[in-house]
């Protein structure tokens, strides 16, 4: 049976009132300014207003790169799995390949619909290795997101912790693909929204 689930820094996420909330450079429950970016990421309720751990933080600094955890800009491809802020969890009884996954943001009502007031970027990561000097095969820009006009293309068979020990051609009963994400308001005020994804798999 197959199945999926979200997960940040081993700890499931999206799951009755749980998710993630991200915040300015003040940390948790700091507002984040029209046209920043997040400086921190926290695990919350539905509201965003009650604080569960820190995890890790992926910001935008630029088209082909960002930062993680307030460090210097560094290219998207050096950004290694384990430090990614999402973890999407594909399992299933038997071992297949997965292939056509799309990540999107919506506004936890209409999957079509973008969130009103804010713009969330989307990377996908390939970068089993922990050190941020070797070049990974993932995406190379930032994605804008924000509904069904903008997705983000997952990539093909990632394998278990997403080590891909065969490229796309992998197949396993678990898949592992990791996300950075960075979110900009363009509007004052608290911003809900959620993240969608869907896949293939044979």
């Amino acid at each position: 049976m197959a199945d999926i689930t979200f997960f940040s820094q081993g700890f499931p996420i999206g799951s009755g009132s749980s998710g993630l909330g991200f915040y300015g450079s003040g940390g948790f429950a700091t507002s984040i300014p029209i046209s920043s970016y997040n400086s921190y990421t926290f695990t919350t309720n539905s509201a965003g207003t009650a604080s569960g751990i820190q995890v890790n933080n992926t910001k935008y600094t630029a088209s082909g790169s960002g930062a993680i955890n307030g460090s210097g800009s560094i290219n998207l491809l050096a950004f290694p799995n384990y430090l990614m802020p999402i973890n999407v969890r594909f399992t299933n009884s038997s071992a297949v390949s997965l292939l056509n996954g799309q990540a999107r943001v919506y506004d936890r009502t209409d999957i079509n619909a973008g969130p009103s007031g804010v713009t969330a970027y989307l990377a996908s990561v390939i970068h089993p290795a922990t050190g941020q000097t070797l070049t990974g095969s993932g995406s190379s820009g930032w994605v804008n997101a924000s509904g069904s006009g903008s997705t983000l293309t997952t990539h093909t068979s990632p394998g278990t912790s997403g080590l891909s020990p065969s490229g796309s051609s992998t197949i396993d009963t678990r898949h592992d693909v990791y996300l950075a994400i960075s979110v900009t308001p363009t509007a004052v005020g608290s911003k809900l929204f959620a993240l969608y994804y869907s896949t293939e798999y044979l």
